[in-house]
C-alpha cells in the first residue's frame, strides 16, 4: 500500500516538472586576480534546471569597486528546458584595488527555487603602479664641472599592491643606460645606473623611466629635469701675446701678454712669458700669478728685456693650472737695427752731404719712406733686390756698396732720392 502511493506521488510530481528553476551556476570572471586598469568581461553561467523553458528570465551582474561600482543586466532572456548558457555583459575596467566582490544574479518570475538565484565571488584587484619620483644624480638645475664622472641615480615607488620587477632606464643626450629591478609592494629605493656618465660642457635634460606593462599610472613612470655642465677652468682659460711685430736694437722693452677667463666661478693659475730666438734656445722666461673673476681678462708687464743681436724671436704666454699647460698663444717679431734712412721733421733749405748707412744682416726701412718701385741697386747700376717696408735680409749679398733708390720719396721732402749703404758681414 505504502509503495502505491509513493508511486503516484512520483508520477504526479514528474508531470508538473518540480516547478520553474533557473539558476546561477557559477561567475567565470572576474575571479582570482586581475589588473587595476585593465579591462575585464564579466561572465556567469546560468541554468534552467525545469523541464519547461523560461522565458523573460533577466541576468544580473554587479561589483562595488568603490569608485561608484559596476552594473550591467541582460533582460527578457529565453533559456530551453534543462539548458545550460554562459552570459556575457559589457566590458568593465578596474579602478580601485585589493579584494573586490563580484554579484551576479537571475531574475524570473514563477522561479521555486530562489535559493539558487544568486551567487558570489571575491577576488583581488592587483595593482601595477610604479612612479620615478625624483632625480638624485645629477641634482636638477645645479651646475656641475666639465669632465665629472658619476652615476646617475634617482628614487623609485612602488603604489602598487604587488612585487613587480622591471626596468629603469636613465638617458642624458648620447649616454643610454638601464638597471633591472625588483620592487616589494609599497616599497622605495635608490636605482643607480650601472654605467658612469662623463660630463660635457652644455646645458642637458636627464631622462629617467620605468618600462611596466599594465600600469595603472603611466604618466608616473618618467621624470625628466636639467642640468648645466660647465667648462672647467682649464677650459676656459685663454692667453694672448701682446708684442708689436718689431723690436729696435738696443731698446728696453716691457713684454705683455693678456690672460682671460670665460668660466662660472673665480679663477686661480699662472702665466708664463717667454721668448726664444730662431736657433731654438730659450732666452727669457718669467711668470706670474693671475686672478680673475668669469668674463674678466688682465694685462701683465712682465720684467724689461733688450734685445743686442738681429733676428727673428719667438713671444710665448702659457697658463699652467697645478702643472699643466692649459692655454698658449706664441707671436714672431723681429728685432733689426734702427732705421737706414730716417725721415727728416721738416723740409731744409740746404743739408748736409748725407753719411751711408751701415748694415750687417737686415736692412730696415719705414714704409712712409718707400714707393711701389724702391730698389736695392749695386755699385755699378744694377737692381739687385726689391725693397719692402720693414725688414729686408741682406745677407745673401756680397759686402760692399749699395744705394737705396725710391723713385718719387724725395718729392716734397728735400731728401735725396738715392741714399748710400753700406753692407757688412
Amino acid at each position: 500500500m505504502k509503495l502505491c502511493i509513493l508511486i503516484s506521488a512520483f508520477c504526479l510530481l514528474t508531470s508538473v516538472g518540480f516547478g520553474l528553476d533557473v539558476s546561477v551556476d557559477t561567475i567565470l570572471a572576474p575571479s582570482g586576480t586581475v589588473d587595476s586598469g585593465q579591462s575585464v568581461i564579466p561572465r556567469m553561467v546560468v541554468s534552467n534546471r525545469s523541464n519547461e523553458p523560461a522565458d523573460s528570465v533577466n541576468a544580473c551582474f554587479m561589483i562595488d569597486d568603490g569608485s561608484g561600482g559596476y552594473e550591467d543586466s541582460l533582460t527578457a532572456l529565453h533559456l530551453d528546458a534543462l539548458a545550460t548558457e554562459t552570459l556575457a555583459f559589457h566590458g568593465w575596467t578596474p579602478r580601485g584595488r585589493d579584494s573586490m566582490e563580484a554579484i551576479a544574479w537571475t531574475e524570473c518570475d514563477g522561479d521555486t527555487f530562489p535559493a539558487n538565484d544568486t551567487s558570489r565571488l571575491r577576488f583581488l584587484v592587483r595593482v601595477k603602479d610604479i612612479a620615478i619620483t625624483q632625480i638624485t644624480v645629477p641634482q636638477p638645475d645645479t651646475t656641475v664641472d666639465s669632465g665629472v664622472v658619476f652615476y646617475p641615480q634617482c628614487r623609485v615607488w612602488n603604489y602598487g599592491n604587488v612585487s613587480l620587477n622591471f626596468d629603469v632606464w636613465f638617458s642624458i643626450g648620447s649616454f643610454h643606460s638601464t638597471r633591472n629591478l625588483s620592487l616589494i609592494a609599497g616599497g622605495a629605493t635608490l636605482v643607480t645606473a650601472p654605467d658612469l656618465y662623463t660630463a660635457t660642457t652644455g646645458i642637458w635634460g636627464c631622462g629617467v623611466g620605468a618600462i611596466v606593462v599594465g600600469d595603472l599610472h603611466p604618466e608616473n613612470n618618467f621624470k625628466g629635469d636639467t642640468f648645466t655642465v660647465r667648462g672647467t677652468i682649464s677650459e676656459s682659460v685663454w692667453a694672448r701675446v701682446m708684442m708689436s711685430d718689431t723690436v729696435y736694437m738696443g731698446d728696453t722693452i716691457t713684454p705683455q701678454a693678456r690672460a682671460g677667463y670665460r668660466g662660472g666661478s673665480e679663477a686661480s693659475f699662472w702665466l708664463s712669458f717667454s721668448m726664444s730666438d730662431s736657433a731654438g734656445p730659450e732666452l727669457y722666461a718669467e711668470s706670474s700669478q693671475v686672478i680673475l673673476s668669469p668674463g674678466d681678462s688682465m694685462d701683465l708687464d712682465f720684467p724689461t728685456m733688450c734685445f743686442a743681436e738681429p733676428g727673428a724671436y719667438l713671444a710665448v704666454a702659457r697658463a699652467w693650472i697645478d702643472s699643466e699647460h692649459v692655454a698658449a698663444d706664441s707671436r714672431y717679431f723681429w728685432v733689426v737695427p734702427r732705421p737706414g734712412i730716417e725721415e727728416s721733421p721738416k723740409p731744409q733749405a740746404s743739408s748736409p752731404k748725407p753719411r751711408p748707412t751701415v748694415v750687417r744682416g737686415i736692412l730696415f726701412l719705414p714704409q712712409s719712406l718707400l714707393t711701389a718701385n724702391s730698389s736695392l741697386l749695386s755699385a755699378d747700376g744694377r737692381r739687385v733686390l726689391a725693397l719692402v717696408p720693414g725688414a729686408n735680409d741682406v745677407t745673401r749679398l756680397a759686402a760692399g756698396v749699395y744705394f737705396v733708390r725710391a723713385e718719387s720719396m724725395a718729392a716734397g721732402r728735400g731728401l735725396p732720392a738715392v741714399h748710400k749703404v753700406v753692407i757688412q758681414h
